[in-house]
C-alpha cells in the first residue's frame, strides 16, 4: 500500500501526519520547529527525517518504509531555491525518505489544507505572515519577515511590546497610560525573574523566540481580567493583521478575485486562541484607510483547526504523483464575516 507524508513546521513547534491514497490518517508525529533560518539546512533537515520516523512507528509500519510522496510546508520556505536545497538536505540524511520531495511555505499548505479557491492566508503564531494565494499556488506575500523586520500582531510582537513598554515606563522613559501591575506580575511570573535586568539573558544571540511568546498566554489572562494596558497589546497586535489582510485583498481587488460572496481567509496559528481580544483591533485595521485599499466587497475569515500537514500530503500527492487525496470535511471554524464598506451591517445594524 502507498502511503502519502505531510509536514507542518512553524516556527513554534512541527507537526506530521501519513495518509492512504483515500484520505484516512494512519499516522502522526509531532517536534520542536524546523525553520532553517534557525537552525540552518542540516539541523532542519535532521529534524524533518526524525519527525518521518517518529510517524512510521506511530502508523506501526517499519521505519524504512519509504513514503510514495512527502509534502513539506515550513515557515522560512519562500523560494523556489531554498526549496530545492531544503530537499536536498533531507535526501543526504535519508535518500529513501520518499520517492518524491515537495517543499513549500506553511502558508501554502494552510490553504490546501482549507480549500482550492484563491484565498488569503493569515497566520500568527510565534511569528506572522500574510498571503493572497491564487488556485495555482502562485502568490503575493505581506509580513513574515522575521522578528527583526516585520511579525507585527505576532505572539512573538505582543511580548517584545509588553516587555519594551513595561521597561520604558519603569526607567520613565514615558508616562504609561495605563497601570502596569499585571504586566509586571505576568513578565517576572513567566521568566522568573526578580529584576527587569535579567530579561537580558533571554534576548542573547541565543534568543528563544517561541519562549518569550508564551508570554502571551499570561497576558491574555490579563487582558480578559480586564487589564486595560494588556487589552491594548491585543488591540494593537489587531490592528497589524488588519492591516496584513487590507494589503492582500487590495491585490485580490486589482486582480479581480473578489467573487461576489466575498473572499475567503483562513487563519491559522495560536494568537486566534485570543480572536475576543483581537477582534476589535482588527476590524479598524482592516477599515480602508487611504484611496489605494479596496472599499468594497466582504471577507469571510475562518480558523483552521486541523495541522497544515495535511495540506502538504495532499499537495505533494497531487503534484509529484498525480493523486487527488480528498480532504476532510468541516477542516475550519467561522469567525465572521466582514464588510469592507464604511458601513458593516454586523457591527451596525
Amino acid at each position: 500500500m502507498a502511503y502519502y507524508g505531510g509536514i507542518e513546521g512553524g516556527t513554534t513547534g512541527s507537526r506530521m501526519v501519513i495518509l492512504r491514497a483515500d484520505g484516512k490518517q494512519v499516522g502522526k508525529s509531532e517536534g520542536p520547529h524546523t525553520n532553517y533560518w534557525h537552525l540552518g539546512m542540516s539541523e532542519a533537515a535532521r529534524r524533518i527525517v526524525l519527525l518521518v520516523k517518529d510517524a512510521l512507528q506511530n502508523a506501526d509500519l517499519p521505519v524504512d518504509t519509504p513514503l510514495k510522496s512527502l509534502g513539506l510546508a515550513l515557515s522560512g520556505i519562500n523560494t523556489e531555491l531554498n526549496s530545492m536545497q531544503m530537499i536536498e538536505a533531507v535526501r543526504r540524511i535519508n535518500p529513501n525518505v520518499a520517492e518524491r520531495i515537495h517543499a513549500c511555505n506553511d502558508a501554502v499548505g494552510t490553504l490546501v489544507t482549507a480549500t482550492d479557491e484563491n484565498a488569503i492566508v493569515l497566520i500568527a503564531g510565534t511569528g506572522s505572515i500574510c498571503k493572497l494565494i491564487r488556485k495555482d499556488l502562485s502568490f503575493v506575500r505581506i509580513g513574515g519577515l522575521g522578528y527583526l523586520l516585520g511579525d507585527e500582531g505576532s505572539a512573538f510582537w505582543i511580548a517584545h511590546q509588553a516587555i519594551m513598554s513595561y521597561i520604558k515606563t519603569t526607567e520613565g522613559l514615558y508616562y504609561a497610560q495605563y497601570g502596569t501591575q499585571r504586566i509586571t506580575e505576568a513578565i517576572y511570573k513567566h521568566f522568573g525573574i526578580k529584576h527587569y535586568h535579567e530579561l537580558l539573558s533571554h534576548f542573547n544571540e541565543n534568543i528563544d523566540k517561541t519562549f518569550i511568546a508564551q508570554l502571551c498566554k499570561y497576558l491574555a489572562e490579563a487582558a480578559r481580567d480586564g487589564d486595560a494596558f494588556c487589552k491594548q497589546l491585543f488591540i494593537d497586535a489587531g490592528v497589524h493583521l488588519g492591516r496584513h489582510v487590507s494589503a492582500a485583498v487590495r491585490h485580490a481587488d486589482k486582480e479581480g478575485l473578489m467573487a461576489p460572496e466575498g473572499i475567503e481567509v483562513v487563519c491559522c496559528g495560536s494568537v486566534f486562541k485570543s480572536w475576543d481580544l483581537l477582534e476589535t483591533g482588527f476590524r479598524s485595521g482592516l477599515k480602508p484607510q487611504h484611496c489605494g485599499d479596496c472599499q468594497q466587497g466582504r471577507i469571510n475569515l475562518r480558523l483552521l483547526h486541523i495541522t497544515a500537514a495535511v495540506g502538504a500530503a495532499i499537495l505533494a500527492a497531487k503534484l509529484e504523483c498525480g493523486i487527488s487525496i480528498p480532504r476532510p470535511d468541516q477542516v475550519t471554524d467561522f469567525l465572521c464575516e466582514i464588510s469592507l464598506t464604511g458601513y458593516d451591517s454586523q457591527r451596525d445594524p
